[in-house]
């Protein structure tokens, strides 16, 4: 019976047509994705189609906002804005596509494309438990995707958190070199503490990987905003690799290039 009753769970997170739990616009909720400080994340239906989305609610009410009713309003239309340029300019198949931002009372609301699939910690977990490690190109690879993928504006110096993004980059870079992340406390609890033994990391880095390797995810994870590294000084410390890999796009770019040409001429045969 317990074993029966979980196989029941799994199937019926898989019938699109159970109940929902509630209504948001136009959509039906019908699960809790994830949840975390800022909001939560749920697999939605459109209630005139079949179509299934991830939409994200975040309570604006909340401090990251502004403190006063003028300041979050204004942060919300940042937001808003800075999202419809992306839905409008941004469109590639590795990339999660956004269709629609609405606010109702005191939520926004971002409707995006759903990715069915494990989450990246699931990932780490099963690297473990097969005593399996990436390669450090590996990690470099991904890790220059994340880099690289970082919206414009924040490359411009423009506000909305930069850092708060390097701080994340950095998070996942030591994870994909110990597979356990850096901090076992709750990560707001870092703002608040004084004390450098706090925010001692979990585990040392194993010794295969290269000294740039460590200091680029310590950096990257410095506790004060003032001192941590924005994108310019994160690309300044690992100028030798970002060129590297830079390279390679380009060359990718290139062959990419070259066989459409070649699939353009042939099919006008």
């Amino acid at each position: 019976p317990k074993e029966i009753k979980e196989i029941e769970g799994n199937l019926e997170l898989t019938n699109q047509n159970r109940e929902a739990t509630r209504t948001v616009n136009e959509y039906s909720v019908l699960e809790l994705l994830g949840a975390g400080s800022y909001g939560s994340v749920y697999k939605v239906k459109k209630i005139t189609s079949e179509s299934v989305f991830a939409m994200k609610e975040i309570n604006t009410q909340n401090v990251m906002w502004g403190a006063s009713n003028k300041e979050r309003q204004k942060s919300v239309g940042d937001v808003i804005n800075e999202l419809t340029i992306i839905r409008e300019q941004l469109k590639h198949p590795n990339v999660v596509r956004y269709y629609k931002t609405f606010k109702e009372q005191d939520h926004l609301y971002i409707v995006m494309e759903l990715i069915e699939g494990a989450a990246l910690g699931e990932h780490f977990s099963s690297l473990k438990e097969k005593n399996s490690r990436f390669s450090e190109d590996r990690i470099w690879h991904i890790f220059m995707q994340l880099v690289l993928a970082l919206r414009p504006e924040l490359i411009l110096n423009k506000p909305y958190g930069e850092k708060a993004d390097i701080w994340a980059i950095g998070c996942i870079l030591y994870q994909m070199c110990t597979l356990k992340p850096p901090f076992y406390s709750n990560i707001l609890s870092l703002a608040v503490k004084d004390s450098p033994s706090f925010v001692e990391l979990s585990t040392k880095i194993r010794i295969q990987f290269s000294p740039l390797m460590e200091s680029s995810y310590e950096c990257c994870i410095t506790v004060s905003v003032d001192e941590r590294p924005d994108i310019i000084g994160v690309a300044s410390h690992i100028s030798d690799i970002l060129l590297l890999h830079m390279d390679q796009a380009n060359r990718q770019c290139t062959q990419m290039e070259r066989k459409l040409e070649y699939e353009r001429n042939r099919s006008k045969m």
